[in-house]
């Protein structure tokens, strides 16, 4: 996400990255330490295209005076537009923020590439989805997995059957009990099986 300058009440001269590069508070460290209000908005420091500053004192050393001349140059071209400031997503041409584009980006970043394309059941409830969704990349704290982080336990069995091992494969997929209560769960829904 970017930031877009338009009436700049939005946006922290100092503390945000309203430049797009860093903000000013790391680019201009001597100028940010004789401000007297350091969380004021761009719009406290930059209105009618002049800039309006609150100074403990004058800067007056050659380092200060350098960023002070620096921070005009970059910033007079940046503030001119009118509207309200907005935040636009660098990841969609439009600028539109997408949940799909996040996902992708996402799933660009994983380490273990998932073949699957995540489906999103608009039916089901978001909790079930993001269950399913942690148990496909097993981060599910079943027994099994509690065990390779060397928490013991006195059995790696599944708490409902007993016959199986106690992974998410099979809490889902082959567990009976798990099986018969989804059953009873859909039909309780009117979901066909």
């Amino acid at each position: 996400m970017v930031m877009e300058v338009r009436d700049s009440k939005k946006f922290l001269f100092w503390l945000d990255d309203w430049l797009k590069n860093r903000t000013l508070v790391v680019k201009f460290p001597s100028l940010f330490a004789l401000d007297k209000k350091k969380t004021c908005f761009l719009s406290g420091r930059w209105a009618d295209g002049t800039f309006s500053w609150a100074w403990k004192r004058k800067p007056n050393n050659s380092q200060e005076l350098l960023e002070l001349n620096f921070i005009v140059d970059i910033t007079r071209f940046v503030v001119s537009s009118n509207g309200l400031d907005t935040w636009r997503s660098r990841l969609a041409v439009d600028g539109s923020f997408r949940v799909c584009d996040i996902r992708a980006l996402i799933d660009s970043k994983l380490t273990v590439p998932i073949n699957n394309p995540t489906v999103w059941f608009p039916l089901a409830p978001i909790k079930c989805i993001s269950y399913v969704w942690r148990a496909c990349m097993g981060r599910i704290p079943t027994t099994m997995a509690l065990s390779k982080r060397c928490i013991n336990l006195s059995s790696i069995s599944c708490k409902m059957c007993f016959i199986g091992v106690d992974v998410a494969d099979h809490i889902l997929l082959d567990c009976s009990v798990a099986f018969e209560s989804m059953g009873w769960i859909f039909n309780w829904c009117d979901i066909p099986i």
